[in-house]
């Protein structure tokens, strides 16, 4: 990681605290991007703007409160690594935090240089290794021969990436900061090898060359919605994409599932996907306020909202697709989404 330099978003609404925290980012070359805002708000426009390495979140904030901050930002930079920032000396608070999803925690009395470094290598390493584990995961489950592929891999790559893991958990103790940042680049690479050889044994194991894109979605929904938001999904079976159109089916059904919890209001989603003389289509629908409602305050926050559909479009239209929003029929809103000549079993 050293020489490749991070951007930082800073949520934090104390200037004495914030101007302590950019002192310590300061004082470590890696990290010369910072972006500070003092509200959700403001962290919610943040990133439809832009993406970031690692996210610091103060849990006492204006317009958002404990661990509801980090439920909300978790929703909003699903992909970003975030570590918790809190004044009160809490182990229970440090432990829900990370229970829900923060990579770290630190108490802001006790931040040094080296420490914040330390804590954002750390955090990004294995956000970086848990979203590969997971995306491998995913091509587990879609494999018919789970228990062959755990029986050839379990004394080879499973154990590797376990021992991966302990040397990351001792790195945090090692005194030297350069020392720290080369085990834990080291560590970061051997990860890199080690899922390219899973990746690889799954294939060599799994002829075709797509996966199916009911998993992705699953993984994406359970992810992204609150309790208080239903989601009924209807994917067939045998709707198989490769990694690249997968990626970006995921990607869009990211924002979507974002915008709904964020603005829609809604209640209920339903996504759906089929193949239709050879095409994918698939369609997102909420039971929500809808694209026409609320007009003034939907052009409040149209810079930040149309960021993220025009990302969406992008994503289909680059794989020859077509991408619609529209009211949907009774209120809310829905997407319609056809790619051609997707493959099928």
């Amino acid at each position: 990681m050293t020489g490749s330099p991070k951007r930082i978003l800073l949520v934090e609404d104390n200037p004495i605290d914030a101007r302590s925290v950019r002192r310590a980012l300061a004082a470590d070359g890696d990290f010369v991007d910072v972006v500070h805002v003092e509200d959700m708000a403001a962290a919610d426009a943040a990133c439809e703007n832009g993406s970031f390495d690692a996210i610091l979140l103060d849990l006492s904030l204006p317009d958002s409160e404990g661990l509801e901050s980090l439920a909300a930002l978790t929703r909003i930079a699903p992909a970003t690594p975030i570590i918790v920032l809190t004044g009160l000396n809490d182990p229970e608070a440090a432990l829900a935090a990370v229970a829900q999803g923060a990579q770290d925690f630190l108490d802001k009395g006790t931040i040094t240089p080296e420490l914040m470094a330390r804590a954002l290598r750390y955090a990004m390493a294995r956000h970086h290794s848990e979203s590969e584990l997971r995306r491998t995961k995913v091509l587990l489950e879609s494999v018919n021969t789970r228990e062959e592929i755990a029986r050839d891999l379990h004394d080879t790559v499973i154990q590797r990436l376990f021992a991966i893991g302990l040397r990351l958990q001792a790195a945090r103790s090692v005194p030297d900061r350069d020392a720290l940042v080369q085990r834990v680049d080291d560590a970061v690479d051997e990860i890199d090898d080690t899922i390219r050889d899973l990746r690889d044994a799954i294939f060599g194991l799994h002829k075709a060359p797509t996966e199916m894109l009911r998993p992705r979605i699953e993984e994406a929904v359970s992810r992204l919605l609150p309790p208080t938001i239903t989601c009924e999904l209807r994917i067939e079976d045998r709707v198989r994409v490769d990694d690249e159109l997968g990626h970006d089916l995921e990607a869009v059904v990211n924002e979507a599932l974002a915008n709904v919890v964020q603005h829609a209001r809604a209640t209920r989603v339903t996504i759906r996907a089929a193949i239709d003389d050879h095409d994918l289509v698939m369609s997102i629908d909420d039971d929500g306020v809808g694209p026409d409602a609320d007009r003034d305050s939907r052009r409040e926050r149209s810079d930040r909202r149309g960021r993220g559909l025009t990302n969406m479009a992008t994503r289909i239209e680059r794989q020859g697709g077509s991408f619609d929003l529209e009211p949907a029929r009774g209120g809310g809103t829905s997407i319609t989404i056809r790619i051609p000549g997707t493959p099928a079993d």
